[in-house]
């Protein structure tokens, strides 16, 4: 079978048209792909992602249109009225030229339903396409070379995607900014119940003499070893602080997306709350350099907020790295990462900062979740998604 796909310069509609091909013709050589609409009479079917192209309508052929969103319904006034109308002309033609509709998730399949009437029976639902990345894990060098290119820190919370508002970077600023502070009040805590268990206790309290020794009590003071107690290290059970949980304290930040004027905005946020220094940005990244950056990531953090068009693809590449998430409490996001996260309102930077202190300082934790990542994102590997076109093509 001859397979053509929509031919166009434009981004990310070609890209992703390429992207396909290319995927196709690696996993299912059996059939040719096709990305020449000057060749279209030779097609046996056609996949269009954008509407309004005629090559669907020339022939008799069965064709497949994937849908990404209806932002022109659901955003209404970011377009003007004669855009509306054009597009929805020409989106109301192609979807009843087309043979079968894909969407990227059943959020998306839903609207498609009830904006524009079409019977769901006719979308079918396929996951979208991360970026095509090599499968070889990255080694120590190539970590080390990245590290040094951009100028990493030692440990870092990834924020990696659209650098807008809706996006919630100031909440990840504050919920960061807020670890010490967690971690210091928690410290306070565990020493002021110690002194009470022993003055509780009385001054007769067997193994108090060794609290005297001059050594004991510097290292008390200063809380080495987890918390302040006074008996070697031991902790009540209540008031312990995690070996690692020091480390949350000195965690860094970076955000990488195109430059906007947001992003100097974010900056001077960080400046007010004297993060400077924690808070690094790469406005351009080498999609080659896209698997090690996730690899070297302690956390990666997307708080897209529920009401707007995000992707999912960051959250795809996150799984396959293996690096623990904390995502916005979204129907996409959820769709997406299943039980592979921790969830949390985008807007309570309270919350961030627990599930932070999880994923930085939780040792089982971590371990659960990569286990977890793993065993999703075989859902989104290329095979799989490769596969199911395959499937959706041969059935028409």
């Amino acid at each position: 079978m001859k397979i053509g796909f929509e031919d166009t310069p434009a981004a990310p509609a070609g890209t992703y048209s390429r992207h396909l091909a290319e995927l196709l013709a690696e996993y299912a050589p059996e059939h040719e792909y096709i990305v020449d609409g000057a060749r279209y009479k030779e097609f046996d079917l056609y996949h269009g992602f954008r509407p309004g192209l005629p090559l669907p309508l020339l022939r008799k052929i069965p064709s497949v249109m994937t849908v990404h969103n209806l932002n022109f319904l659901r955003y209404p006034h970011l377009y003007s009225l004669s855009e509306r109308l054009v597009l929805l002309r020409l989106y109301r033609r192609a979807l009843r030229s087309a043979s079968l509709l894909i969407t990227v998730n059943r959020d998306a399949r839903a609207e498609l339903s009830e904006r524009l009437r079409i019977d769901p029976g006719r979308i079918e639902v396929v996951m979208p396409l991360a970026a095509r990345v090599p499968h070889e894990t990255p080694g120590g060098a190539q970590l080390e070379a990245v590290r040094r290119k951009y100028m990493l820190p030692g440990r870092f919370i990834l924020m990696l995607g659209t650098v807008e508002p809706r996006h919630n970077h100031e909440v990840l600023f504050e919920a960061v900014g807020s670890l010490g502070e967690r971690e210091r009040a928690i410290r306070a805590e565990g020493l002021r119940a110690a002194q009470r268990a022993a003055a509780a206790a009385g001054p007769e309290l067997p193994g108090l003499a060794a609290d005297r020794d001059p050594g004991r009590g510097a290292a008390a003071a200063t809380g080495r070893g987890g918390i302040a107690t006074g008996m070697r290290g031991e902790a009540p059970a209540d008031t312990a602080v995690r070996p690692a949980a020091s480390s949350a304290e000195r965690v860094g930040i970076v955000v990488c997306g195109r430059r906007t004027a947001y992003s100097d905005s974010l900056l001077e946020f960080a400046r007010g709350r004297h993060m400077a220094s924690r808070v690094d940005f790469i406005y351009e990244l080498s999609p080659d350099d896209l698997p090690a950056l996730f690899r070297l990531a302690h956390a990666f953090v997307y708080l897209p907020d529920a009401g707007i068009e995000a992707s999912i693809v960051p959250v795809v590449e996150a799984m396959r790295a293996g690096v623990p998430m904390v995502l916005s409490d979204t129907q996409l996001n959820r769709e997406a990462a299943g039980d592979a996260a921790a969830y949390v309102r985008p807007e309570a930077a309270g919350e961030v900062a627990a599930a932070l202190e999880n994923v930085l300082s939780d040792a089982n934790f971590r371990r659960e979740m990569k286990a977890r990542e793993r065993r999703r994102a075989e859902l989104f590997s290329e095979y799989a998604v490769a596969r199911r076109l395959i499937d959706i093509y041969s059935s028409l």
